[in-house]
């Protein structure tokens, strides 16, 4: 039989499907993908940083021991990137913040209130759920659950963001000179000044309060105010004003006696929580006509900015001023409370939106007033048999928003309003953190039966809107996900390694214990595995970290940072592996002879390659053990770790080797397909490609081959 070679490469990831592309793999595991076209061994994680150990000092501990799963985290940072926070909430309920610019000092502070109060207490469900959501506005990092109340970290400290109810209406009542009321000067007198000179007497009259001043001492005029008032936050943030309060009624008698003349109204002022730095008052103008009539009803109900009490003590006030002196009259339109049960939050064109409760409603805030929801800004999206809102992510030109089955895009501004379109019933999002947009592919997100890309949602694109599956190459490690567990999820973008991750759960796990890595220069999906991720992101400085939260916390509690730097996954071996699709040689139901596999690797010296191989899918390997073989050409060493001796060793550059195997898979029967498993004896690996060598045909009739197997998938 004629022994031929048949080239495969440029190597790309996972295929199981039945008939896939013999440069695919159908197993690749602890690779990462580089810009020479090659796969070379993944990083690993360590803790990001120990704590000093307070009894024993220059000594350093574990932070996070005893402190819980790290749920939830959220990187925002100030004063472009002068100040980073990385916020974090655990299991127990608390929030912390880690401040990687003042590492010595600040290695974990828990967010507290104004008053020092640290924040606990905080829900958590037993079963899987969205956990706490964020996003930022303004170098601030909003926070929702949707089940304990908004809160706003500016960096310092934490407060309520916006307002859930209303204030209580302000208690008021006329002031008159014969009752002296609590806390309160009388109406004051009229004062007759008298003249030192021969000249006439003059009157000088310090009539001080509300209505008319009359100088006849028979005219008489009703007189009637009511008030409102509203709180108001450090951010500015205004809350819905109260109710009114009842009617301050009086009469402005005229004439110069002690009893006539204006009229003050004074009232007891609501005081609000700690969160509340200042109170509006607003007021009517009088509501009676000359005639003592009751003004018409739109006319009575407008109430005018009277002033604004800039602190949170004062509950005593006096009001004297005229109605020619209020300000612009209040639209209550333009104020609303925070949505209760807000779950999402996504950040679009100056305004905040909000989704989340039980029904189909997203909200949004007035434009650059992201704490004030006006009662009309709903936009009702979707039918309630496609599920809850399960998530929402703004693009550059929409908000996107998803729920169980079914994709919406919110369009438009704050000026022309904002409207919804459906993009698709056929599938959903089934959990909020597992959302990423990925470069050149799309705003990509997890549904129940695989990964699936969002693109053309955006304008001016020339792509036509569609929802494409990414996932179908990998069938066979969707059906391992625990899809009871899927709200669980997370993922991440690693733009250093041109990376995809999702963290997922498999069947018989709450929390997710299997990476999903889609390297989206290429197009192709791997995994890896002993990544305890229960929260994940990537910080959007410079320096791009991948970090994630465990839920391990006996033998990986707090946060990890990954790095391809890592030697290992914080004790656990980094085992990488490239195991080939069954390669028919184009004779599928007819049997070659393999001979010997070539695989193309990166010169690593004495740390070994192995490689193994199986025949006709079988799920057992050929040889008990792999082989082993140096990345090395035998004929040219390089010099190597532990031998190299300074001054004379000379230090060598990566090159491109040959690692040769030897197959033989006589005993095995005749061979349709064979599958080759190669991975380092260590750790090291990086591999391109390879040939293999067969005998192929009949020894009397032989079958040339004519072309290479395998193109580039690129």
């Amino acid at each position: 039989m004629q022994t031929q070679s048949f080239t495969v490469g440029p190597l790309r990831g996972m295929d199981q499907r039945w008939k896939p592309s013999p440069d695919m793999g159908r197993r690749v595991r602890d690779l990462t993908w580089d810009g020479r076209d090659g796969w070379k061994t993944a990083g690993g994680y360590r803790r990001i940083v120990l704590g000093p150990d307070g009894n024993t000092p220059g000594t350093y501990t574990n932070p996070y021991a005893g402190k819980g799963a790290v749920t939830m985290l959220k990187f925002f940072s100030q004063h472009n990137g002068g100040r980073a926070f990385l916020v974090y909430e655990t299991d127990l309920g608390e929030l912390f913040y880690f401040n990687g610019s003042n590492r010595a000092t600040n290695y974990r502070s828990p967010l507290t209130f104004v008053d020092g109060t640290a924040v606990t207490g905080r829900m958590v469900l037993e079963t899987p759920w969205q956990r706490t959501q964020g996003c930022t506005w303004a170098g601030r990092l909003y926070l929702v659950n949707g089940y304990d109340a908004p809160l706003v970290f500016d960096g310092e400290k934490v407060e309520r963001a916006g307002f859930d109810i209303s204030p209580s209406p302000p208690q008021v009542f006329a002031l008159g000179d014969v009752v002296p009321q609590s806390g309160f000067h009388m109406t004051p007198q009229r004062v007759v000044v008298y003249s030192t000179s021969t000249a006439p007497q003059y009157y000088y009259k310090l009539d001080i309060g509300l209505g008319p001043v009359l100088d006849t001492a028979s005219d008489k005029q009703k007189c009637g105010y009511k008030y409102r008032v509203s709180f108001v936050n450090e951010r500015g943030q205004e809350s819905p004003a109260s109710a009114e309060s009842a009617l301050a009624k009086f009469t402005n008698e005229g004439g110069d006696a002690a009893h006539t003349g204006a009229t003050p109204v004074g009232m007891s002022l609501p005081i609000g929580g700690s969160h509340v730095v200042a109170r509006r008052l607003y007021r009517t103008q009088n509501v009676y006509d000359s005639a003592g009539n009751l003004l018409t009803l739109g006319y009575g109900d407008t109430y005018y900015f009277h002033s604004e009490i800039q602190d949170n003590v004062t509950t005593l006030f006096q009001d004297v001023l005229p109605d020619s002196f209020l300000g612009g009259a209040l639209d209550e339109s333009a104020f609303g409370p925070w949505p209760s049960g807000a779950k999402y939050l996504a950040s679009f064109k100056d305004t905040l939106f909000v989704a989340g409760s039980t029904g189909n409603e997203v909200y949004f805030s007035g434009p650059r007033f992201p704490e004030i929801f006006p009662p009309d800004n709903i936009i009702d999206v979707g039918d309630s048999d496609q599920g809850p809102v399960t998530g929402l992510y703004a693009t550059r030109n929409a908000v996107v928003v998803f729920k169980q089955r079914g994709v919406y895009l919110i369009k438009g501004d704050p000026v022309a309003g904002f409207f919804a379109i459906t993009l698709t019933k056929d599938v959903g999002c089934q959990s909020p953190n597992s959302v990423v947009e990925i470069p050149n592919v799309g705003l990509c997100f997890l549904s129940d039966d695989g990964v699936y890309a969002l693109q053309g949602s955006l304008e001016n694109e020339g792509v036509a809107t569609r929802v494409i599956s990414l996932s179908t190459p990998i069938p066979d490690l969707f059906a391992r996900i625990n899809r009871a567990a899927l709200p669980n999820v997370c993922a991440a973008v690693y733009h250093r390694d041109k990376e995809a991750w999702w963290a997922v759960p498999t069947l018989g796990n709450e929390y997710n214990n299997l990476v999903l890595v889609y390297h989206y220069e290429v197009g192709a999906w791997s995994f890896r595995e002993d990544f305890p991720i229960l929260s994940m992101l990537e910080t959007s400085d410079r320096r791009s970290y991948l970090l994630f939260g465990s839920y391990d916390t006996k033998d990986h509690a707090g946060i990890h940072v990954y790095s391809r730097g890592w030697e290992d996954k914080d004790g656990t071996a980094i085992q990488p592996l490239f195991e080939s699709n069954p390669l028919d040689m184009g004779l599928l139901y007819r049997s070659f002879q393999p001979r010997h596999a070539m695989i193309y690797a990166v010169g690593y010296g004495d740390n070994n390659l192995t490689l193994n191989y199986s025949v006709n899918r079988s799920i057992d390997d050929v040889r008990t053990a792999a082989q082993e073989l140096d990345q090395q050409y035998p004929h040219d060493l390089f010099p190597v770790y532990n031998d190299s001796i300074w001054g004379t060793s000379r230090w060598a550059r990566q090159r491109q080797v040959i690692v040769r195997f030897d197959l033989n898979t006589q005993q095995q029967g005749p061979v349709h397909e064979l599958s080759l498993t190669v991975a380092p004896a260590s750790r090291n690996m990086h591999i391109f490609g390879y040939d293999l060598e067969a005998a192929v045909g009949e020894q009397r009739n032989i079958k040339p081959l004519s072309t290479p197997v395998g193109v580039s998938q690129r």
